[in-house]
């Protein structure tokens, strides 16, 4: 018995489970400043500030250039964003010892950030990829 093939092209479909991603980009501006005060953002910001900036006499000349006030603002608070403190009971820790927020601090604090901070957050659905391969079951070698 003699068996024939007849060759033709055939195209390979992909399988039917594809995963797809698609990227969104939502624009808001940060920090706003009803907020910006009472995140965490904001003692991180001006721990990192008064500790690096404002401490060390080279840069310190130089920030002074763009934001005059801000080292003093910080120096009133070195109780909250000093080497001694922590952020981790922002703003519970600056609240009970005040009643008001500092507008002094929160203006200079947000002039910084308006320049100088960006909030970038990313969400990935899904952890697991989906691996395709593609190969050829028979190859035209093994019809002969």
């Amino acid at each position: 018995m003699k068996y024939s093939f007849v060759l033709s092209a055939i195209s390979c479909k992909p399988a039917c489970r594809t995963q797809e991603n698609s990227n969104q980009m939502a624009f808001a501006p940060y920090p706003q400043r009803q907020r910006f005060f009472h995140q965490l953002g904001f003692c991180n910001a001006a721990s990192h500030i008064w500790q690096i900036s404002c401490q060390n006499e080279n840069k310190k000349y130089f920030f002074d250039e763009r934001h005059p006030k801000l080292c003093a603002a910080l120096k009133e608070f070195d109780q909250y964003f000093g080497k001694e403190s922590s952020c981790r009971k922002w703003p519970k820790n600056y609240f009970g010892d005040n009643s008001k927020l500092n507008e002094t601090l929160l203006e200079e604090m947000f002039d910084y950030g308006k320049e100088n901070l960006a909030l970038v957050c990313i969400f990935i659905p899904s952890s697991y990829v989906t691996l395709m391969k593609r190969d050829v079951a028979m190859t035209f070698i093994c019809y002969c």
